[in-house]
């Protein structure tokens, strides 16, 4: 994923009933920019500035404990770290990071839905649905700013 030679991407696929999510767990990249993002199962990415589909990291909450943890589902649970999959129940996830020694591990979960907070830290970062349009209309007009020119 990109030529230049400090990438060091991870790359994955996930796969979920409508009642699942997936639990990824990283310790955040030490590079100067790393970003999670997901694509459709043709690898397609899910529209960015219409859905929380990307996190980077001046945008993802870090746990106290020092591990990102991102949420991949379709509905949004009300964490911080969500990751909208846009209804595909399989896609792409993409964790790319720049000048970093080596690629992070991911470690990933499946839990059902309804077991998301619970499967969290207490001190998970989380968001109210007002506070959630409120981003992705951030986002929005983010995209806009940048592709108007």
């Amino acid at each position: 994923m990109g030529a230049a030679a400090e990438n060091r991407p991870v790359i994955g696929r996930f796969e979920l009933e409508p009642d699942e999510a997936l639990i990824l767990e990283v310790e955040p990249p030490k590079g100067v920019y790393w970003s999670y993002s997901l694509g459709n199962q043709w690898w397609e990415t899910i529209h960015y500035g219409r859905r929380q589909s990307s996190l980077n990291g001046h945008q993802a909450a870090v746990d106290s404990d020092g591990i990102l943890r991102v949420v991949v589902c379709s509905r949004d649970p009300g964490i911080a770290n969500w990751l909208d999959a846009a209804g595909h129940s399989n896609g792409s996830m993409i964790l790319r990071c720049v000048r970093t020694e080596t690629a992070p591990v991911p470690r990933a979960r499946v839990v059902k839905f309804d077991d998301i907070v619970a499967a969290l830290p207490a001190d998970t970062k989380t968001v109210t649905a007002e506070e959630r349009v409120k981003l992705i209309d951030a986002r929005r007009r983010a995209v806009h700013e940048r592709f108007a020119r």
